[in-house]
């Protein structure tokens, strides 16, 4: 249910829609570009495509999502803080303290 009604909010912010004005016709539609591909993909490509994408969401994508962007985040945020204090020790002409302590 959880997909199905963020992609439903999704695109009524794409159509410009509030979730409260919409009528009967945009509902039918937005459901019908939310669950007709799935659908479609389902009865055509049997549920051995489906099998086969959770098994590479969760080999490939767990381990990116919450193994390497974190730490590229982390790694981000730490070069952009030493730009700023080389600004402010250049500035100032002041040693900070925070460069000379770990992380």
């Amino acid at each position: 249910f959880g997909f199905y009604f963020g992609l439903r909010t999704f695109l009524l912010d794409v159509l410009e829609r509030s979730s409260d004005d919409v009528d009967q016709m945009t509902d039918i539609f937005v459901s019908g570009i939310i669950l007709i591909p799935p659908a479609f993909a389902a009865l055509v490509l049997g549920d051995g495509v489906f099998l086969s994408a959770l098994d590479f969401a969760g080999t490939f994508g767990i381990p990116i999502l919450f193994g390497i962007f974190p730490a590229a985040i982390v790694l981000s945020q730490r070069q952009r803080q030493r730009q700023e204090e080389i600004a402010i020790i250049r500035k100032d002409s002041v040693l900070s303290f925070s460069q000379f302590l770990p992380g």
